[in-house]
């Protein structure tokens, strides 16, 4: 799990049956909150050995990286947004 904002603030490493919600508070909660920039969260999360796809939880309010080698999902709750260069967009449904 990378968390960021216009930089990189953490990576946390989750196991399969991980508690996610445990060990994000051990950690502090999230850190960040700032302008967005997706490059730089693109860029730690390809570095991921064997990572198969990558999930971006955002607002899709950003400057967005021009290319990606590894599959990038863009989740999120927003429905107006300017198409990304690269992956593909799901909207989530914020009733859930």
């Amino acid at each position: 799990l990378i968390t960021c904002d216009a930089e990189v603030h953490q990576t946390i490493k989750i196991n399969a049956y991980d508690n996610l919600h445990s060990i994000i508070k051990e950690q502090g909660g999230f850190k960040g909150r700032g302008g967005t920039d997706f490059v730089p969260g693109v860029k730690a999360a390809e570095k991921i050995r064997d990572a198969a796809v990558i999930i971006y939880l955002t607002d899709m309010e950003g400057p967005y990286p021009q290319k990606c080698k590894t599959p990038l999902i863009w989740a999120s709750i927003s429905e107006n947004y300017k198409k990304p260069p690269v992956g593909r967009v799901i909207v989530l449904d914020k009733n859930i």
